[in-house]
């Protein structure tokens, strides 16, 4: 079944463009976190689900092929039994992306990627589920990653294009946003300058942010405490001079988690690192070996592992997951084809979502391997984007 069907984008949009500008006219100069290196090789997929509040699932459905028919749904796990359904905030286009960012309860925030003629970043944000929704904006082009948007307090971070990723925070109002600062050149020794990657709050609401490390061993992860940032990042059992890539950043109830990758893109390792110190130091998992292949999903685990999928875009994917304290990576059974992204469910089970154009397969693994659970149609407004 389908809950929350698509409702005219234009009109929503245009407005926020309104509001956008008066906003960007309105706030200082953009303070940016440190300086841009060379751009890391690796993709980090926006396909990404979590098993908060239940579980939100976000993949991108309609022609592929085409950017102005491609459009990013977003699916709520609800229900008893449980089932997904489609949760889509309604009035902006949504060609560019979705990122989300769970929040207390059963919150939600959504924040939307720049495409086309917009050129910001619009966010909504559900308190109940994705039953209501109510809309703000991001002084800015949110980054193009899973965790530029994160959950701090009664507020929210979100990370911006500009400057190699631009830091900027609120208090709960989805319209009024501050710029923080980050000092230039703060990096792990050896790392090299870095670009960010990923935002993510501690439970007392600090920021956290992880990004590109181009040499060394230690993961660019900066913690900021009363506005004096450190660098805290774990160091990788791998050789010195491969990249390291924040993928995934993740504030637990103690620290934070990270998905971690090194190398370049046909050949490198997945670490997945936690904290339970509050970042003072970091457990790091073995590598799992991702050679000739790519990132296609990540997925937060209930215990706050992650599982990834890689592949390319057709045929059949490798899924993998981790939790804390696990002495390995352990490989699911290969996904169905096409597989868009493998979500870890609240009560310990996986669904693999597979699309075609507009239709969502939903399969649930079982003893006897992926079993079609569900299928779900959205209602794609071809043609609204152009």
């Amino acid at each position: 079944m389908v809950r929350g069907a698509r409702g005219a984008r234009g009109a929503l949009t245009v407005a926020l463009v309104l509001v956008a500008t008066a906003l960007t006219a309105c706030s200082g100069p953009a303070v940016s976190a440190p300086p841009s290196a060379p751009p890391n090789t690796v993709r980090i997929p926006l396909s990404a689900a979590t098993s908060a509040s239940g579980g939100w699932a976000t993949v991108a459905m309609g022609h592929l092929g085409d950017p102005l028919n491609t459009f990013w749904e977003l699916f709520h796990l609800t229900g008893t039994p449980a089932r997904w359904t489609l949760a889509t905030p309604p009035g902006v286009a949504s060609n560019g992306g979705l990122v989300l960012a769970p929040g207390a309860g059963n919150s939600l925030a959504a924040g939307f990627e720049p495409t086309d003629l917009l050129h910001f970043s619009p966010l909504s944000l559900s308190s109940n589920g994705a039953a209501s929704w109510t809309t703000g904006t991001v002084p800015g082009e949110l980054l193009d990653a899973p965790d530029a948007l994160a959950a701090a307090g009664t507020g929210y971070l979100a990370l911006l294009r500009t400057g190699g990723g631009t830091l900027v925070a609120n208090d709960g109002d989805l319209n009024t946003w501050t710029t923080t600062s980050v000092p230039a050149g703060l990096t792990p020794a050896g790392c090299g300058p870095t670009v960010t990657t990923a935002v993510a709050a501690l439970a007392d609401g600090s920021p956290v942010i992880g990004g590109d490390c181009t040499r060394g061993t230690r993961a660019a992860i900066l913690l900021d405490r009363g506005g004096r940032w450190t660098s805290v990042g774990p160091v990788l059992p791998v050789v010195t001079g491969r990249a390291i890539r924040v993928v995934r950043l993740v504030g637990t109830a103690d620290g934070a988690a990270a998905l971690l990758r090194t190398g370049d893109a046909t050949h490198g390792s997945l670490f997945a690192a936690w904290s339970r110190d509050d970042l003072a130091t970091w457990s790091v998992s073995p590598a799992l070996t991702t050679a000739a292949s790519d990132l296609a999903s990540t997925s937060v685990t209930p215990a706050d592992g992650f599982v990834v999928t890689a592949g390319g875009t057709t045929g059949s994917r490798l899924a993998a997951v981790i939790d804390p304290g696990s002495s390995a990576w352990h490989r699911l059974p290969a996904p169905p084809s096409g597989t868009a992204v493998v979500a870890a469910l609240p009560n310990g089970g996986y669904d693999a979502m597979t699309v075609d154009q507009s239709t969502l397969d939903v399969s649930t693994l079982g003893d006897a391997g992926w079993t079609l659970q569900a299928r779900v149609k959205v209602p794609v407004s071809y043609g609204s984007s152009g």
